[in-house]
């Protein structure tokens, strides 16, 4: 990063100053030049800070603080997309022959450093047993391509996304009311498939945001008469009753109530039309990881 914006790299200190005199926006469209693979790129993201910091923002280790409630006890809504993975990063790893030649190839290599398990600390055997354990599960024992794309997509999902959220919301549940989400509703617009010019609509990261509010210049809002104005008006009803009163209330009309999250049950509403209640989302999957 150092030698991209023309900053010695000779000590930590003179790096340290260099680089903070550096505009923001110079410093981000830098970062994605640093790359540990051909799609991935390195992230420079939040750390945990000494508590002796100057001004420190983060001390502890956000999971743990999850685990023993030292958060705000307060309820909670959180959830997923169906193919999170798709837009981070499935498509642009299936659109790249190299890349499609690596995961087949060099899989035991490339899976630790997408999947985010590279650093921790155990041994090649234990990352290799893991590595073989994901491909199995997602690919069975078929070449990474066209035909197992959903497997790639699944596994990004899960790993960036799913697990993560499906956990968050088991650990907050034993403090305070939590309620699980997975949007599958389509409607006539993806943003995911306007920056890839793709023909069908792709329910991907961030598909939900265009039906709380108007979000990026060149998505249209939805259009009276339709499902995505009926989807629409029904998520932003759900969600101001919760606002108001700490619990989602004003369910879809089919739907009589938003079943909370558990630890022991887990549940999630299935945000379509129309909605329903589904227990264990992804069930396998998300045990899978558990036990990785």
């Amino acid at each position: 990063m150092g030698k991209l914006l023309n900053c010695t790299d000779e000590s930590s200190r003179e790096l340290k100053d260099c680089l903070k005199t550096k505009n923001y926006a110079d410093i981000i469209k830098e970062q994605g030049k640093i790359t540990d693979w051909i799609i991935d790129f390195v992230r420079f993201a939040p750390v945990i800070e000494p508590g002796d910091a100057f001004e420190p923002f983060q001390t502890k280790d956000p999971y743990l603080r999850i685990k023993r409630g030292e958060g705000s006890r307060v309820p909670l809504i959180t959830g997923v997309v169906k193919d999170e993975g798709f837009l981070l990063n499935a498509f642009a790893m299936l659109n790249t022959k190299q890349a499609v030649d690596e995961l087949n190839g060099n899989w035991r290599d490339v899976a630790p450093t997408i999947l985010f398990y590279n650093n921790i600390n155990m041994s090649v055997e234990e990352r290799n047993m893991i590595s073989d354990k994901i491909k199995e599960f997602y690919f069975q024992g078929k070449p990474i391509g066209p035909e197992t794309a959903q497997g790639l997509i699944d596994s990004n999902s899960d790993r960036y996304f799913n697990y993560g959220s499906w956990e968050e919301a088991g650990l907050h549940s034993k403090f305070a009311p939590t309620y699980h989400y997975t949007l599958k509703f389509e409607g006539n617009y993806s943003i995911t498939s306007f920056l890839f010019k793709l023909p069908n609509v792709v329910v991907s990261h961030g598909h939900d945001a265009q039906f709380l509010y108007k979000s990026y210049h060149v998505v249209p809002l939805p259009e009276a008469g339709t499902d995505s104005f009926t989807f629409s008006e029904h998520l932003i009803k759900l969600w101001v009753s919760f606002i108001k009163s700490g619990k989602p209330s004003d369910v879809y009309p089919n739907v009589e109530e938003w079943v909370p999250f558990t630890s022991q049950k887990p549940s999630t509403l299935v945000l379509d039309l129309p909605a329903e209640n589904f227990p264990d989302p992804m069930k396998e999957r998300m045990e899978f990881w558990k036990g990785l």
